[in-house]
């Protein structure tokens, strides 16, 4: 008998058409619950909270210019800032600070952290601070900007380098206006080609 029990209702041709239709409806409910429950699993992670601070204000990409007498004296980069407009502050991370001497050369600054007062524009660098100027490399671990003296000091252990000649000292100061440098405590200078004095 088989498959002919119901003659007038269900031939084999009627029969395999609603096996077909069944086998189809249930890949398909499989592949649907597959992609749901893929879905669950792609959606992107949520980003991480703020830090529980008091910072008003938290920016990726920030970015500070301050002008004189119709020049930029200096710009400073972060990639994130933290914001404290009660305190003047500004907490920054992955800092890049450029400075311009009165002829207009750039004087680079890089380090991990860094903190600027809005208020009175001072800028405090730390953290594999390293600076660069005309050929000059600085490596410390402190670095200071005062906005009303434009100048750039640390009272911390630097080293300066040059194609041909180093220096060290215990503390030192950068006069941005007139280029100056000033070194202090234990200074020690090598020098590989003295030249005709």
């Amino acid at each position: 008998m088989g498959l002919n029990r119901f003659p007038g209702f269900l031939s084999k041709a009627g029969f395999r058409r609603i096996l077909a239709f069944a086998v189809t409806v249930m890949v398909i409910l499989l592949v649907l619950a597959f992609v749901r429950f893929r879905m669950q699993f792609d959606t992107p992670e949520k980003p991480e909270p703020p830090d529980d601070t008091e910072a008003a204000l938290t920016i990726k990409g920030f970015r500070h210019t301050a002008a004189s007498e119709g020049r930029t004296s200096w710009t400073v980069n972060a990639e994130s800032a933290r914001l404290f407009p009660e305190r003047n502050l500004a907490e920054l991370s992955d800092v890049d600070a450029t400075f311009f001497t009165k002829d207009g050369s750039p004087v680079h600054l890089s380090a991990k952290k860094g903190k600027l007062d809005t208020g009175t524009r001072n800028i405090s660098m730390n953290g594999s601070v390293l600076g660069r100027h005309k050929g000059f490399i600085l490596r410390t671990e402190n670095l200071h900007y005062k906005h009303d003296s434009n100048i750039i000091y640390t009272d911390t252990h630097l080293r300066i380098t040059g194609d041909d000649s180093s220096f060290s000292a215990d503390s030192g100061k950068f006069e941005v206006d007139t280029g100056t440098l000033i070194l202090e405590g234990h200074v020690l200078v090598r020098m590989n080609q003295i030249g005709d004095f």
